[in-house]
Formats: structure tokens, C-alpha cells, sequence
């Protein structure tokens, strides 16, 4: 049987400082240490690295990009990307999501083209 590919949205990278949130911070530690650490299977993409590079926080930024060093995730590529941003236009407007949450349509776009079984957020 193969193993679930996984892709990982900014937003669960972000959970691993989530101070605020314990419980989430917690298991989002947990899932790092007993499944991002040991499978090929999980990826992030140049849209994650951008969002990291976008945090107003330098620290935080730095602590972001050390989780993505550390951990040496495989990059999916939004390519074609003509066909991820055509597949991210279609799907807002089709409704399925909103006009105003464009990278979240291309974080699923790129999973859509790579085939990924499991988009985290």
C-alpha cells in the first residue's frame, strides 16, 4: 500500500509556535515528530515559502524557515502553472472558494495537479 501524499499549508507550520494554542501547538508537534519526520510523502510548496517569507516577524519568519530546513520537506512545484491558476480561477468562481482567499485556491490547485491525497490546514 503507498503512503498518503501530504501536503502541508503555511498555516500548520505556523502551529508548531502557537503559543496561544497549546493543544494545537501540541499535536502539531506530535504529528511533525511521528509522521513529517519519517515520510518522503509530505511536501509543501513555493507558495508556503513565500507566505513564510511574507511574515512581518522576524524571528518567527526565521523559526518558519528552520522547520522547513530542518525537516528538508519535498517541494511540489505549481506547475503548469497556467493549470494551477487556471484550476485556482475555476474553483472561485464556481464558489467553492471565496473571491478573497486566492493562495488558499492555489494551495489546492497545486495539490489537485500533484495528486496529493491529504491537503493539512
Amino acid at each position: 500500500m503507498r503512503e498518503l501524499r501530504i501536503y502541508l499549508d503555511t498555516s500548520v507550520v505556523n502551529f508548531l509556535f502557537a503559543d496561544d494554542a497549546p493543544e494545537k501547538r501540541d499535536a502539531t508537534a506530535e504529528f511533525f515528530e511521528r509522521v513529517v519526520r519519517y515520510s518522503k510523502t509530505v511536501f509543501v510548496s513555493q507558495l508556503v515559502v513565500d507566505e513564510i517569507g511574507r511574515t512581518r516577524d522576524e524571528a518567527r519568519r526565521e523559526k518558519l524557515r528552520a522547520v522547513l530546513r530542518d525537516h528538508d520537506l519535498p517541494m511540489l512545484r505549481p506547475e503548469p502553472e497556467t493549470e494551477v491558476e487556471m484550476l485556482a480561477t475555476a474553483y472561485q468562481r464556481a464558489g467553492a472558494i471565496p473571491a478573497g482567499q486566492r493562495e488558499d485556491a492555489l494551495h489546492v490547485a497545486v495539490c489537485t495537479v500533484n495528486m496529493v491525497d491529504v491537503l493539512a490546514s
